[in-house]
């Protein structure tokens, strides 16, 4: 499993939970842009750890097999779109990570109805 793309995806959640169970008030918007560059380093790193295992599995093979030497060639620009808009990535992920984790506290929190 690629440990850099667990973190991305775990980062949002981590932070939100952070804010709320701290005494601080931090802003969203520090959160959200401090994501964003944390998680397009992530975004691009877990490109990077993808095809850097492709390699280690090619390498294992002394005629490796035609279908794995083509998913080591072809990265179908995932290189390119992870260091270019991997921010992207980042920003619209940690949105719905936001609204996902608020719809949860709601209900996590939402006090309970007495039928008395």
């Amino acid at each position: 499993m690629n440990p850099f793309l667990i973190l991305f995806l775990a980062l949002p959640f981590l932070i939100l939970a952070a804010r709320d169970l701290s005494g601080r008030r931090v802003s969203l918007w520090v959160l959200v842009a401090g994501y964003m560059a944390v998680g397009w380093g992530l975004a691009a790193l877990a490109v990077e750890f993808h095809f850097s295992s492709l390699a280690a599995q090619v390498e294992r093979y002394a005629s490796p097999p035609p279908d794995l030497l083509n998913q080591l060639q072809n990265d179908g620009a995932a290189n390119v779109f992870a260091y270019y808009f991997g921010w992207a990535y980042a920003a619209i992920y940690f949105l719905l990570s936001l609204w996902v984790y608020y719809v949860v506290r709601y209900f996590v929190k939402r006090p309970a109805k007495s039928n008395a």
